[in-house]
């Protein structure tokens, strides 16, 4: 009888079958998921084809503009910026050295200005792609010039468990300060505020966002307006004073302008601690009284500030206080030459005759600044024995003598043939001058013989 061979699977042959089904199966999971498998090369070829794309889209732009710039005159900044507010980019910035980079489908691209090509992309971190466009700044202007913007941060729902900072300015040391959601700043200078958002865990920077703020006024106020009743009374006496403030920007601050009366006309400072202790301009305009007892010209001092802190100092005209002046009491002239500039000749006659007139000044100007008016009194100094006539004796003041014309004066009548030596008084009214005037005695009628005694 013959022996049925056996056809199963030996235990030999069932490993070495799955031997070979495990080499297999290693072979298509490495191609598969392995550093050079399907899936990795997928992934690598998603990539590289949105890379790809990026870099498409960017380079259209750049042709666009090459095509459009000569017909349009847009340089590349307004050209890529304008497109970002289009939609088409996620942001540009101007790297300051002739690059831009522009981001885009979660790329950076370096943009060289002049070559207009591109000469860089990098693909952007997994915190910056999440973050980015998550949040900016919020604020409201009312008007062209304003002393202050109050701002507020606006932030998506997907970024509120990061942190958000801000910082007001350029400069590299202003600080970052942490934003508390809903609260609002202020920000009282143009420039630029700058936001970030921040991976509280591994302090990772990711969307940084920033805008411009150029409507806050640093414009000075205008001069004040500063007026008076009188330049001039005697000491003792009262000038009035009146003050108008203007700013055409964000408007006068009433509560930091004040005003000080001193003897300067050399301003005091807009930073001088001096303010503090000055007076507050109450209203505008502001009216105020100034006095002084003795002798002394002033001046009023306004500092004038708006709402935005911006300051000017305005200095008055001079104000003066005046006192009197009397000039010889009696007729004690000797020696005359010493103060008259014409002499009297030897037989007393004034040296002096212009067609008729005779006149006499003084050698030396004197300034009349401080004074309110000035008296001279005769007392049997001359007479007019040889007129023929009616005749008048002026006592005043010039600011040229040889010119013989008299600023201010006082006049007495000379009576033809009579001597004049009786007491007159000559009292003239200098409170409108200021400066160096010469005294002089002015003599006019018909022509003849006056005598000096």
């Amino acid at each position: 009888m013959k022996k049925r061979k056996n056809r199963g699977i030996t235990l030999i042959a069932l490993v070495i079958t799955i031997i070979v089904l495990l080499i297999l199966a290693g072979i298509t999971l490495n191609l598969v998921l392995g550093e050079r498998g399907i899936f990795k090369m997928a992934e690598e070829g998603k990539e590289s084809y949105q890379m790809e794309a990026a870099k498409e889209k960017v380079s259209i732009l750049l042709l666009d503009y090459i095509a459009t710039k000569y017909e349009s005159g847009e340089e590349l900044d307004e050209y890529l910026n304008r497109k970002q507010q289009e939609g088409e980019l996620d942001e540009v910035i101007s790297n300051g050295d002739a690059t831009h980079t522009v981001i885009t489908n979660g790329y950076e691209i370096i943009v060289d200005d002049e070559k207009l090509e591109i000469i860089e992309i990098t693909e952007e971190s997994w915190f910056m792609h999440l973050t980015r466009g998550k949040a900016k700044f919020v604020y409201t202007i009312e008007s062209e010039y304003v002393a202050d913007v109050d701002v507020v941060i606006q932030s998506d729902e997907s970024v509120k468990m990061y942190n958000i900072q801000y910082k007001i300015g350029d400069e590299e040391d202003a600080n970052w300060i942490d934003y508390e959601e809903g609260t609002t700043f202020k920000v009282k200078v143009n420039g630029t505020i700058y936001g970030r958002i921040i991976n509280r865990d591994t302090e990772e920077i990711g969307y940084e966002f920033k805008s411009e703020i150029n409507e806050i006024d640093t414009t000075l106020p205008q001069e004040a307006i500063i007026t008076f009743n009188t330049p001039a009374v005697n000491a003792g006496g009262t000038i009035q004073a009146t003050v108008k403030l203007e700013d055409l920007e964000s408007g006068i601050d009433l509560s930091n302008c004040k005003y000080i009366v001193n003897t300067s006309a050399t301003k005091i400072g807009e930073t001088s601690t001096t303010w503090d202790s000055a007076t507050v301009i109450a209203e505008n305009p502001y009216i105020f009284n100034i006095t002084q007892s003795s002798v002394m010209t002033c001046y009023v001092h306004v500092l004038s500030v708006d709402y935005s802190g911006n300051k000017i100092e305005t200095v008055s005209s001079s104000v003066r206080f005046r006192g009197s002046a009397t000039l010889w009491s009696t007729k004690e002239w000797v020696p005359a030459n010493s103060f008259w500039a014409n002499n009297f000749s030897a037989d007393g006659n004034m040296v002096s005759h212009v067609q008729g007139r005779s006149y006499i000044y003084s050698r030396s100007s004197y300034d009349l600044t401080a004074c309110s008016t000035i008296t001279f009194t005769s007392a049997g100094c001359f007479n007019d024995t040889y007129s023929k006539g009616q005749e008048y004796i002026s006592f005043g003041v010039t600011k040229k003598p040889s010119s013989g014309s008299l600023v201010v004066e006082d006049k007495k009548i000379l009576y033809t043939g009579k001597e004049f030596r009786g007491t007159k008084s000559f009292v003239i009214d200098v409170s409108s001058l200021t400066g160096n005037y010469y005294f002089m005695f002015d003599i006019y009628g018909p022509s003849g013989r006056r005598n000096w005694l």
